[in-house]
């Protein structure tokens, strides 16, 4: 049988939390473009026929490009991230119910799915809310139906 480490911090205050690292990369960055420079050939010096006299060529500074960076709150992980914070917020706030439970496993999902999006961009501060955030909130959500009399997100009312 599997432990979960932080069963003793209580179900709601494992949601409430999980919900805020949700929401906290929003801030971030999620790619990071730098910027680039591009050489440019000097100006050629010009040459008098007549008098012989030539003049030097000229070096050029060439051109930097900027760089880009984008943030989290502009990336496709934005609707999983939110998402998952609404829903369980949502959890959060009401009696845990089989209804409760199903949202709180969407939301995990939708969890699992940023992360895979954080990896794939090599966004580590996104990629590893996200994975706390299932780690917090998963075992209580996914032990729903063994729980019923021991807490967790199974049903505790006249739907148990």
């Amino acid at each position: 049988m599997r432990t979960d480490p932080l069963r003793v911090v209580p179900t709601s205050a494992r949601i409430w939390l999980a919900g805020l690292l949700s929401l906290l990369p929003l801030g971030l960055s999620w790619s990071i473009q730098p910027g680039m420079f591009l050489p440019t050939p000097s100006l050629p010096g010009l040459c008098n026929p007549d008098t012989g006299f030539c003049t030097p060529d000229i070096p050029t500074a060439g051109v930097l490009t900027p760089g880009s960076t984008e943030l989290v709150s502009q990336s496709p992980a934005r609707v999983m991230l939110v998402f998952s914070a609404a829903a369980l917020f949502f959890v959060a706030t009401r009696i845990r119910t089989e209804h409760t439970r199903i949202v709180a496993q969407v939301a995990c999902l939708s969890l699992g799915v940023a992360a895979v999006l954080a990896a794939a961009h090599v966004a580590t501060t996104t990629l590893l809310c996200a994975l706390t955030a299932l780690a917090l909130v998963a075992p209580p959500v996914w032990r729903g139906h063994q729980a019923r009399n021991g807490g967790g997100l199974a049903p505790t009312g006249e739907s148990a």
